[in-house]
């Protein structure tokens, strides 16, 4: 895919810039800004691929996605097409040279540094209290603002239980180099439901068949089946939320043609069954 690049507004006044959305549907173009990037979802939900790999968020979560990594929140169909849906959420974004400045250049922050390493992994969480701190961010203006803000991210980078989103951080790449792989995952977003086979991938591609296989694997670091049932068993996690509908129906919905194999590459994917998230879901 071709991560497109965004400009972030800011000034020379401005340490961090605050984003406050509220939208029918996030920005749905994958990207990428120099910037590192916290976000908290207060409304919507939906399918976020980040660096290679998907997630399905939704209210609460909070990503923090490192300098450079190709991102983007696609929102759930339903925002697309009904009237009177939103999709909320609270992003700071804030530049390596803060916290080499503020933390890297103390001796307290010695202790940070490791963990200050790790951000250009990005990761994601769910807390309360983390959500609290970041609405109260968001109100605070000026200075204030930057020391509570940086207050937040030393709460963020003692917080264990993390959920890393990448193992390796990908450069900016050239626009004609990745414009296949944009109009691939477009079309992916908008057919997994269907049975849709290699051959038309790579149609859209305008590539053979093994040219497309190659070329895939490179960029995505995974097959095009593996992507297609990520893709599907990341709608299935937000629909098994639902406590009301049937498993083999949702099996059904994201593209699977029996439930033997949903179920094995559900496991495969999630380390449990689908009965098993779902109850997991409901318990939370």
């Amino acid at each position: 895919m071709h991560p497109k690049y965004f400009r972030i507004p800011k000034t020379e006044s401005r340490s961090v810039v605050f984003q406050n959305e509220d939208e029918d549907y996030f920005y749905d173009t994958l990207h990428y800004h120099p910037e590192y990037q916290l976000t908290l979802i207060e409304e919507g939900e939906g399918t976020c691929f980040i660096d290679g790999n998907m997630y399905p968020f939704s209210k609460g979560d909070i990503f923090l996605l490192g300098e450079n990594q190709p991102h983007v929140f696609r929102s759930n169909e339903v925002y697309y097409q009904k009237k009177g849906l939103r999709c909320k959420a609270l992003t700071f974004f804030f530049s390596k040279t803060l916290l080499q400045q503020s933390i890297e250049g103390l001796p307290e922050g010695n202790v940070y540094l490791n963990d200050i390493e790790t951000l250009k992994y990005g990761f994601s969480l769910k807390d309360e209290n983390l959500k609290n701190k970041i609405r109260a961010v968001s109100f605070e203006q000026g200075y204030r603002r930057v020391l509570a803000f940086l207050e937040l991210l030393l709460s963020l980078l003692e917080k264990e239980d993390k959920n890393f989103l990448s193992s390796e951080i990908k450069s900016a790449l050239k626009a004609s180099q990745h414009k296949r792989l944009n109009d691939v995952f477009d079309f992916l977003m908008n057919e997994y439901s269907k049975e849709v086979s290699l051959a038309e991938a790579a149609m859209v591609a305008n590539m053979t068949t093994n040219a497309f296989c190659k070329y895939f694997k490179k960029h995505t670091r995974k097959t095009f089946l593996e992507f297609l049932n990520d893709i599907r068993i990341t709608q299935a996690c937000n629909q098994l939320k639902n406590p009301d509908k049937n498993i083999e129906a949702i099996a059904m919905d994201v593209g699977f043609t029996n439930v033997s194999n949903f179920n094995r590459q559900f496991k495969r994917r999630n380390q449990m069954s689908p009965s098993g998230y779902r109850k997991a879901c409901l318990s939370n």
